[in-house]
């Protein structure tokens, strides 16, 4: 494609300006006069700073040859030999500003960053120097940080571009400054409305500052233009979620985007995993259950496997272990090679409190001790074996339910709950003297009345029961 001049972003165009000619000697007006001048003149990304050339007499020659050999194949490349050899440190600054661009030409865009930087040292209020760099560095770098500051002079000097604002608003969007961004993409659809970019990215950053209503109104614009994008349904359907009133309104607006989504068979695993979510907020498990299976199938890749997860264990947590079974079983058909240590230790806890949940003790016992030597740090596991070895009421259960009460005691996190499993282990084998210690041991990490009527009752029990509250634990 032949190389436009200084056109970076053709969409954005200045009003045409006159430039009269008696501003300048006849060489420079007879240079203004020609089209590809005219073009720059008229472009976001004009070579010119505040429309003049500040070209010597020189490099006006030089300048006209240039004009040339940018409209040619591979224009950039050629114009740059002939620019480099005649750069000097007494070189014009828009001399600097012509090589910065045309190595960002696609051409070298870290020596594009060293022109611009010298075209700046020289002339720090170049205004389309200023914007040319920060275009690049948000394009090219993603360096937000560093075009922020470049934009921000741009505006002070009197740029009032659109693109000025829609690139600061962006910026500030990925370095997640919301509030920042929000005002700058007002702006920038203050100055042009037609730009969908520009609503996108307010959206996001007012749906990432929980201001729910005004995404919905946002989005409802977004999708007059471009209704088919399941993206933007499911933006929709997550900000009428994040709504507070009515309680059930905004779930069911949600359902009614997200089976919009459904209906145009464009689906995906999130939309799917979200369907799902809002089904369960609404108490339709089976619904709910139907629509995790089909996020899961459709998940090739295991990109939401901690959501899948997650969905398999607030099953379990809502009572319903068969839908719970069913999530976990099909995670491990179609995931299984996608998980990781962590995910593996979680699938196994899960199965194993399925297990205790349906008293098939014989398959969640060994899962959970099976964890335990995996992680000696996996308190939950550690208590829940002490207590079904308590309930056994067999010594070597009193026994192995001790040593896995002493090892939960080792963790800060389960400390309390650990020391009261033993007690209570003590007080089911009648040992109310060594139950006593463990209470008020744990009563020094807990203040609560619950440890308190406990202990006092463990020492009542201890005075009744003289005979046999002597007896040592094993």
């Amino acid at each position: 494609m032949p190389f436009k001049l200084l056109v970076i972003l053709g969409a954005y165009h200045l009003g045409i300006l006159e430039i009269r000619s008696q501003m300048y000697s006849e060489k420079q007006a007879d240079i203004l006069s020609l089209p590809y001048v005219q073009k720059s003149l008229n472009s976001s990304y004009s070579i010119f700073d505040n429309k003049k050339l500040s070209l010597k007499e020189e490099e006006i020659i030089i300048y006209r040859e240039l004009l040339e050999l940018v409209e040619q194949e591979d224009g950039p490349r050629l114009a740059l030999e002939r620019l480099l050899p005649e750069l000097t440190p007494d070189s014009s600054t828009p001399f600097y500003y012509f090589a910065a661009h045309l190595y960002s030409q696609d051409v070298d865009d870290e020596k594009a960053s060293e022109y611009f930087e010298e075209t700046l040292k020289r002339d720090p209020n170049f205004l389309n120097a200023l914007r040319a760099y920060s275009s690049l560095l948000i394009r090219k770098r993603q360096d937000y940080a560093k075009a922020i500051p470049l934009l921000l002079r741009a505006i002070w000097l009197g740029s009032n571009e659109t693109s000025d604002y829609g690139f600061l608003g962006l910026s500030y969007l990925n370095l997640q400054q919301y509030k920042q961004a929000e005002a700058s993409y007002r702006m920038a659809i203050l100055l042009d409305s037609t730009i969908i970019d520009w609503q996108i990215g307010l959206a996001q950053s007012l749906i990432s500052q929980h201001k729910h209503k005004d995404t919905i109104s946002i989005l409802l614009e977004i999708l007059k233009r471009e209704p088919e994008n399941d993206q933007y349904w499911t933006l929709l359907a997550n900000a009428y979620i994040g709504l507070d009133s009515p309680r059930m309104a905004s779930p069911r607006m949600a359902l009614a985007t997200q089976a919009l989504i459904d209906r145009m068979g464009k689906s995906t695993t999130e939309t799917l995993n979200l369907m799902a979510t809002i089904w369960l907020m609404e108490g339709v498990k089976e619904i709910s259950a139907e629509y995790y299976l089909r996020s899961i199938e459709k998940d090739k890749e295991g990109s939401l496997l901690t959501e899948h997860l997650d969905a398999a264990q607030n099953m379990l947590s809502y009572g319903n272990f068969e839908l719970s079974s069913r999530l976990l079983q099909s995670i491990k058909l179609h995931m299984a090679d996608k998980m990781n240590g962590r995910q593996s230790v979680f699938v196994l806890r899960l199965e194993s409190k399925l297990g205790l949940a349906s008293g098939n003790y014989t398959k969640s016992i060994p899962l959970l001790e099976e964890l335990v030597e995996k992680d000696a740090k996996d308190g939950e596991s550690l208590l829940i074996l002490g207590e079904y070895y308590t309930g056994l009421g067999t010594k070597e259960g009193f026994a192995k339910a001790k040593d896995f009460y002493i090892m939960a005691t080792e963790l800060e996190d389960f400390k309390v709950k650990a020391l009261l499993g033993r007690a209570q282990s003590c007080v089911n084998q009648s040992k109310y003297q060594d139950a006593i210690p463990l209470i008020e041991e744990a009563s020094l990490y807990e203040k609560s009345d619950y440890v308190n009527d406990y202990l006092e009752k463990v020492r009542k029990m201890a005075v009744a029961n003289p005979g046999i509250s002597n007896k040592k634990e094993d």
